[in-house]
């Protein structure tokens, strides 16, 4: 008759493996420093109401960085130095944005071959006479040019075919991506 031999490591079928919960510690309760330090001195003004004093642990070092700063922006400035002077300011520490204001260096000559050459422009072709181009050539912003030389209503519909055609060939992810983005800044 053959018998099967079991291991002594053998685990019945029906035993747990795990234990039923995590061990776990007490939470630590610590002891308060103000009633259980022996050189606090412990006063009750009204019933309900105590005041305690603690004496500092150590006398105050010469060392102390609080009482004695090492750094001199740290230390008492004294009252003469609190005293406003306009004309002992440091400079400023940035100036600001330039300021936004019109061209005035553009003559009426030149706003009128701003507007020839603006009128020229084809969206096919937008490197050659673009807003940033004009600028360029006359050393002013593009904002200036579209100001002094809009598009027309003819050329602003077939600078949106051209680029409606160049969305066209998008592919889906692009499509996808641009779409998300849309509805994002919507939600603005």
């Amino acid at each position: 008759m053959n018998t099967i031999r079991r291991s002594p490591l053998f685990i019945h079928r029906g035993a747990r493996t795990y234990a039923s919960r995590p061990a776990q510690k007490p939470l630590p309760r610590p002891r308060d420093p103000l009633t259980t330090s022996t050189k606090a001195i412990i006063t009750e003004i009204v019933p309900g109401l105590t005041f305690i004093h603690r004496p500092p642990p150590s006398a105050p070092s010469p060392h102390s960085l609080t009482t004695a700063p090492s750094s001199p922006f740290l230390r008492n400035v004294s009252s003469d130095a609190l005293q406003y002077d306009p004309n002992n300011l440091p400079p400023p520490l940035w100036k600001g944005p330039p300021a936004a204001g019109p061209q005035t260096h553009l003559t009426e000559k030149d706003i009128t071959e701003m507007r020839q050459l603006r009128a020229e422009y084809n969206p096919l072709t937008p490197q050659t006479h673009s807003a940033s181009a004009i600028a360029k050539k006359f050393n002013c912003t593009p904002n200036t040019v579209r100001i002094f030389a809009p598009l027309t209503k003819e050329q602003k519909l077939a600078s949106a075919k051209v680029i409606a055609g160049k969305r066209e060939r998008w592919n889906n992810r692009k499509k996808l991506v641009k779409a998300i983005r849309a509805k994002r800044q919507s939600l603005w």
